[in-house]
Protein backbone atom coordinates (compact mmCIF):
# COMPACT_ATOMS: atom_id res chain seq x y z
CA UNK A 1 0.00 0.00 0.00
CA UNK A 2 1.95 3.26 -0.75
CA UNK A 3 1.84 5.33 1.82
CA UNK A 4 2.03 9.38 1.73
CA UNK A 5 4.34 12.48 2.03
CA UNK A 6 4.23 14.50 5.38
CA UNK A 7 5.91 17.75 6.00
CA UNK A 8 6.09 18.14 9.05
CA UNK A 9 7.85 21.59 10.97
CA UNK A 10 8.91 21.69 14.23
CA UNK A 11 9.86 18.26 13.97
CA UNK A 12 12.10 17.47 16.76
CA UNK A 13 10.38 18.28 19.69
CA UNK A 14 6.91 18.72 21.24
CA UNK A 15 4.06 17.68 19.00
CA UNK A 16 5.50 18.27 15.97
CA UNK A 17 7.82 14.97 17.13
CA UNK A 18 5.24 13.56 18.15
CA UNK A 19 3.42 12.93 14.97
CA UNK A 20 6.96 12.84 13.52
CA UNK A 21 7.40 9.34 15.54
CA UNK A 22 3.59 8.51 14.65
CA UNK A 23 3.93 8.66 11.02
CA UNK A 24 7.55 7.78 10.87
CA UNK A 25 6.46 4.22 12.09
CA UNK A 26 3.99 3.52 9.54
CA UNK A 27 5.04 1.95 5.99
CA UNK A 28 6.13 3.81 3.19
CA UNK A 29 5.67 7.15 3.84
CA UNK A 30 8.05 10.02 3.05
CA UNK A 31 8.58 12.06 6.43
CA UNK A 32 10.20 15.43 5.27
CA UNK A 33 10.85 16.82 8.81
CA UNK A 34 11.85 20.89 9.08
CA UNK A 35 13.70 22.06 11.79
CA UNK A 36 15.39 25.31 13.04
CA UNK A 37 19.06 23.72 12.99
CA UNK A 38 19.41 20.74 10.47
CA UNK A 39 22.69 19.89 12.41
CA UNK A 40 21.07 19.58 16.13
CA UNK A 41 18.33 17.18 14.51
CA UNK A 42 20.49 14.39 12.91
CA UNK A 43 18.96 12.04 14.97
CA UNK A 44 16.04 11.75 13.02
CA UNK A 45 17.64 10.01 10.71
CA UNK A 46 18.58 7.02 12.81
CA UNK A 47 15.24 6.22 14.43
CA UNK A 48 13.25 3.34 13.98
CA UNK A 49 11.13 3.57 10.68
CA UNK A 50 8.57 1.68 9.28
CA UNK A 51 9.21 -0.74 6.38
CA UNK A 52 9.68 1.73 2.79
CA UNK A 53 9.36 4.74 5.02
CA UNK A 54 12.16 7.52 4.47
CA UNK A 55 13.46 10.69 6.31
CA UNK A 56 14.87 13.67 4.98
CA UNK A 57 15.42 17.08 6.60
CA UNK A 58 15.24 20.27 5.65
CA UNK A 59 15.92 23.97 7.35
CA UNK A 60 12.51 26.29 7.77
CA UNK A 61 12.86 28.75 10.90
CA UNK A 62 9.59 29.86 11.33
CA UNK A 63 11.35 33.09 12.23
CA UNK A 64 12.56 34.07 8.66
CA UNK A 65 10.30 34.92 5.51
CA UNK A 66 12.14 32.64 2.90
CA UNK A 67 13.40 29.55 4.92
CA UNK A 68 9.63 27.68 3.38
CA UNK A 69 10.31 28.68 -0.26
CA UNK A 70 13.99 27.86 -0.07
CA UNK A 71 13.19 24.13 1.67
CA UNK A 72 10.39 23.52 -0.88
CA UNK A 73 13.08 24.49 -3.51
CA UNK A 74 15.90 21.83 -1.35
CA UNK A 75 12.90 19.45 -1.45
CA UNK A 76 12.03 19.09 -5.24
CA UNK A 77 15.69 19.28 -5.87
CA UNK A 78 15.41 15.47 -3.75
CA UNK A 79 13.02 14.13 -5.78
CA UNK A 80 9.57 14.63 -4.08
CA UNK A 81 7.22 15.61 -6.46
CA UNK A 82 4.35 15.93 -4.47
CA UNK A 83 3.33 16.71 -0.39
CA UNK A 84 -0.47 14.93 0.67
CA UNK A 85 0.00 16.71 4.27
CA UNK A 86 1.54 19.31 5.61
CA UNK A 87 1.47 19.97 9.26
CA UNK A 88 2.88 23.82 11.28
CA UNK A 89 3.56 22.36 14.19
CA UNK A 90 6.50 24.43 15.06
CA UNK A 91 5.34 27.72 17.76
CA UNK A 92 6.48 29.87 20.51
CA UNK A 93 4.73 30.44 23.77
CA UNK A 94 5.13 33.94 25.78
CA UNK A 95 4.06 33.67 29.12
CA UNK A 96 2.90 37.13 28.89
CA UNK A 97 -0.28 39.89 28.79
CA UNK A 98 -1.01 41.93 25.58
CA UNK A 99 -0.75 44.60 27.86
CA UNK A 100 2.42 43.90 29.01
CA UNK A 101 3.94 42.43 26.03
CA UNK A 102 7.02 44.58 24.36
CA UNK A 103 5.95 45.09 20.59
CA UNK A 104 8.70 43.26 19.41
CA UNK A 105 7.54 39.87 21.36
CA UNK A 106 4.58 40.36 19.52
CA UNK A 107 5.58 40.68 16.49
CA UNK A 108 7.84 37.13 16.84
CA UNK A 109 4.76 35.55 18.40
CA UNK A 110 2.61 36.78 15.66
CA UNK A 111 5.35 35.91 12.96
CA UNK A 112 6.21 32.30 14.37
CA UNK A 113 2.44 31.39 15.28
CA UNK A 114 0.79 32.88 12.28
CA UNK A 115 2.45 34.70 8.79
CA UNK A 116 4.54 31.48 8.94
CA UNK A 117 2.02 29.25 8.61
CA UNK A 118 0.59 31.49 5.90
CA UNK A 119 4.10 31.57 4.18
CA UNK A 120 4.74 27.93 4.54
CA UNK A 121 0.95 27.32 2.50
CA UNK A 122 2.03 29.68 -0.31
CA UNK A 123 5.57 27.58 -0.25
CA UNK A 124 4.06 24.09 -0.55
CA UNK A 125 0.91 24.86 -2.22
CA UNK A 126 2.16 23.30 -5.89
CA UNK A 127 3.65 20.51 -4.41
CA UNK A 128 0.26 20.19 -2.40
CA UNK A 129 -1.85 20.58 -5.54
CA UNK A 130 0.07 17.24 -7.22
CA UNK A 131 -0.86 15.44 -4.21
CA UNK A 132 -2.04 12.00 -5.22
CA UNK A 133 -4.26 12.00 -2.43
CA UNK A 134 -8.12 13.01 -2.15
CA UNK A 135 -8.31 13.99 1.39
CA UNK A 136 -8.46 17.60 2.28
CA UNK A 137 -6.47 22.16 12.49
CA UNK A 138 -6.26 22.35 24.04
CA UNK A 139 -3.44 22.35 25.82
CA UNK A 140 -1.01 19.44 25.40
CA UNK A 141 1.79 18.44 27.87
CA UNK A 142 4.51 19.76 26.29
CA UNK A 143 6.79 22.80 27.21
CA UNK A 144 4.27 25.44 26.05
CA UNK A 145 1.11 23.38 26.99
CA UNK A 146 2.60 23.13 30.51
CA UNK A 147 3.21 26.82 30.79
CA UNK A 148 -0.38 27.79 29.44
CA UNK A 149 -1.64 25.44 31.58
CA UNK A 150 0.27 26.07 34.66
CA UNK A 151 -1.01 30.21 34.18
CA UNK A 152 -4.28 29.31 33.67
CA UNK A 153 -3.77 27.50 37.28
CA UNK A 154 -3.43 24.03 36.17
CA UNK A 155 -0.84 21.26 37.76
CA UNK A 156 -0.65 20.39 34.02
CA UNK A 157 -1.89 20.19 30.59
CA UNK A 158 -4.62 18.19 30.37
CA UNK A 159 -3.90 16.32 27.07
CA UNK A 160 -0.73 14.01 27.01
CA UNK A 161 1.66 14.61 23.85
CA UNK A 162 0.93 10.99 23.36
CA UNK A 163 -2.81 11.11 23.04
CA UNK A 164 -2.37 14.43 21.30
CA UNK A 165 -0.44 13.03 18.95
CA UNK A 166 -2.34 9.76 18.24
CA UNK A 167 -5.83 12.26 18.34
CA UNK A 168 -4.08 14.88 15.69
CA UNK A 169 -3.03 11.58 13.43
CA UNK A 170 -6.25 9.98 13.47
CA UNK A 171 -7.91 13.77 12.24
CA UNK A 172 -5.31 14.30 9.41
CA UNK A 173 -5.51 10.52 7.95
CA UNK A 174 -9.44 10.43 7.73
CA UNK A 175 -9.80 14.05 6.83
CA UNK A 176 -12.36 14.67 3.89
CA UNK A 177 -12.97 17.65 1.95
CA UNK A 178 -16.59 17.59 2.38
CA UNK A 179 -16.56 16.88 6.35
CA UNK A 180 -13.42 18.77 7.58
CA UNK A 181 -12.66 21.39 5.42
CA UNK A 182 -12.65 24.93 6.34
CA UNK A 183 -13.26 23.48 10.25
CA UNK A 184 -10.53 23.56 13.43
CA UNK A 185 -10.91 20.42 15.17
CA UNK A 186 -8.68 20.40 18.31
CA UNK A 187 -6.70 17.17 19.91
CA UNK A 188 -9.98 15.37 21.08
CA UNK A 189 -11.37 14.72 17.63
CA UNK A 190 -14.84 15.07 18.74
CA UNK A 191 -15.01 19.08 19.07
CA UNK A 192 -15.15 21.32 16.18
CA UNK A 193 -14.25 25.27 16.82
CA UNK A 194 -17.31 27.99 15.43
CA UNK A 195 -14.28 29.67 14.08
Amino acid sequence: MPGKTYLITGANRGLGRGLFDHYVAQSNNTLIAAVRNVEVAQTLLNVPRGEGTRVILVKIDSASKKDAFEAAETIKKQGIEFIDVVIAAAGIFKLNTIEDMPLEEFEEVLMINGISVLLLYKATLPLLRHSRDEKGPKLVQTDMGNMGARAAGMEKAPLTLDESSRNTAFIIDNATQGEHSGKFFDETIDRIHPW
